[in-house]
């Protein structure tokens, strides 16, 4: 069968190999770009950094709360530093993927008809990335902490419909038909 050890080579394995280069040569800081999918299903918004249990429902998601787990124990073991951070859907001038793209493409193929998966009323959290900057930048000039998590995101969310009429709009496009 088909093999699902993507999120485990390129970041778990990745990771470890970052940790023990830094312990290696003594580097003692690390910024690691996590992700809000180690929750799992989320059940409260904004989500709080200690919400849990993590129960990631993605391969993905149980790769990144993999990657924190080996930090927090470099961090306590070796003295290394790790800022963690959980990321919401972070937008910006030159994205290459996620659902504002994949719309954007998918209208310029057929502007008339778009394909939303799932029924549209998921809700999203987006947040600019130069908001996501700025946070990581405070957390690093206020941090003490040996190890410490951070959810960095907006305190509001939009479903994916309204994002799907946004980029219509957007676009200039009209008497779009959604695809669910």
């Amino acid at each position: 069968g088909e093999v699902h050890d993507v999120d485990l080579k390129n970041c778990t394995i990745g990771t470890y190999n970052v940790l023990e280069a830094m312990h290696q040569s003594g580097v003692k800081k690390l910024l690691f770009p996590s992700s809000s999918t180690i929750y799992g299903e989320i059940r409260k918004f904004p989500t709080p950094e200690d919400a849990g249990p993590a129960l990631p429902v993605s391969l993905y998601g149980a790769g990144k709360l993999a990657c924190e787990g080996l930090i927090s124990a470099y961090s306590h073991l070796f003295g290394l530093e790790g800022l963690i951070f959980r990321f919401g859907n972070v937008l910006g001038a030159r994205m290459s993927h996620g659902v504002l793209h994949d719309f954007i493409l998918k209208l310029r193929r057929n502007p008339r008809e778009m394909e939303i998966l799932g029924d549209g009323r998921q809700n999203k959290n987006y947040f600019l990335v130069e908001d996501c900057i700025d946070g990581m930048l405070w957390a690093l000039q206020n941090c003490k902490a040996r190890c410490d998590v951070f959810n960095l995101g907006s305190e509001t969310t939009v479903t994916v419909n309204e994002i799907a009429q946004i980029v219509v709009e957007e676009m200039k496009l009209k008497d779009v038909r959604f695809q669910y």
